[in-house]
């Protein structure tokens, strides 16, 4: 499906081209304004549109996740918090498949490291 619908983006805009309907469009011609210069512009759509896309609300509940690991640690055995730390990082897992770029992928969690950790993750 994916295919398809870029081939038809492809066609659309190819045919706006050619009838110049871009040159119609209001400011043609005139630079952007800072407001569409700073920062990534299609997550400023993307927020104006209150939309969040699934990966970033999973990666809000892994960094919740990881806080409950961190407060609660003082009260779990070492197996109690071996497996919720297995379970955070089973979700990460699943995380760093779900993210567009490589880039935005995170690293397994630590007990030995993981306030450290959770601070990449706020």
């Amino acid at each position: 499906m994916s295919d398809k619908w870029d081939r038809k983006v492809e066609s659309s805009i190819r045919q706006a081209k050619e009838q110049e309907d871009f040159q119609k469009l209001k400011g043609h011609g005139k630079p952007l304004s800072d407001e569409y210069l700073k920062g990534d512009t299609l997550n400023g759509i993307l927020k104006n549109a209150n939309y969040v896309p699934p990966w970033l609300e999973f990666q809000h509940e892994i960094r919740d996740d990881i806080k409950a690991v961190i407060d609660e640690q003082k009260m779990l055995t070492e197996s109690q918090k071996e497996q919720r730390l297995t379970e955070v990082n089973e979700k990460i897992k699943k995380y760093n498949r779900m993210v567009p770029v490589p880039s935005l992928q995170k690293m397994r969690i630590f007990a030995e490291s993981m306030e450290r950790q959770y601070e990449k993750w706020k």
